[in-house]
């Protein structure tokens, strides 16, 4: 687990999409056929919240507002003081290992977000899952 967890955890309850449109509201998947990982940009509120809490995540940078100043990449987290500060987090890049990611082959019935990063534990099932299928 990374040792910046607690704090990490904390800042995500100051994820927020501020003035952000739906459609600024993306979020980005990067990987290579060979790769072991992945990288995300998002500017999701929801999927910020879970990479922010995710133990696997590697934060590379907070798009965020602190302290009434204007928006800024922020890679050094423990700068973010939220008790000290008025702070605003807007969009979070990352990279988690592949098996984090989730991708549904089936089309959507509805027009609501869905889970695209997942926990180990769930990675773990959906893996034991695949394996025992005959």
């Amino acid at each position: 687990m990374p040792e910046d967890m607690d704090h990490r955890k904390r800042l995500s309850k100051y994820v927020g999409s501020g003035g952000l449109s739906r459609n600024e509201r993306e979020t980005t998947i990067q990987f290579f056929g060979d790769a072991h990982t992945f990288e995300i940009i998002t500017y999701s509120e929801t999927i910020a919240r879970k990479i922010l809490e995710h133990d696997c995540a590697e934060i590379q940078w907070v798009y965020a507002e602190v302290g009434g100043n204007r928006r800024k990449r922020i890679a050094d987290l423990s700068s973010i003081r939220p008790a000290e500060d008025t702070a605003r987090i807007e969009g979070v890049a990352a990279s988690l290992p592949l098996g984090a990611l989730t991708i549904k082959g089936s089309p959507r019935n509805r027009d609501r977000q869905s889970a695209i990063v997942t926990t180990p534990t769930e990675s773990k099932q959906a893996a034991e899952a695949f394996n025992n299928a005959d």
